[in-house]
């Protein structure tokens, strides 16, 4: 059974100093990354799977919910 989680990898920065939400899909110990559309200014406005420190984080969050839910 495949597992869906939320990351960002803190190796693959931007050049402008951002990070780009991926959806990390674990299957038999191999993991792909599905790159999203989200991208956040840090790391620390990631935690814990859920963007946090911004004023968009609830409307940003409900989207990647529907995203891991499709």
């Amino acid at each position: 059974m495949a597992t869906l989680k939320l990351v960002i990898l803190p190796h693959k920065v931007l050049k402008d100093g951002t990070h780009k939400i991926r959806v990390a899909v674990s299957h038999k110990q191999k993991t792909s990354y599905l790159i999203q559309n989200v991208v956040i200014d840090s790391e620390n406005q990631f935690r814990n799977g859920q963007i946090v420190g911004r004023p968009d984080a609830g409307m940003l969050n409900k989207k990647l919910r529907v995203k891991l839910n499709e």
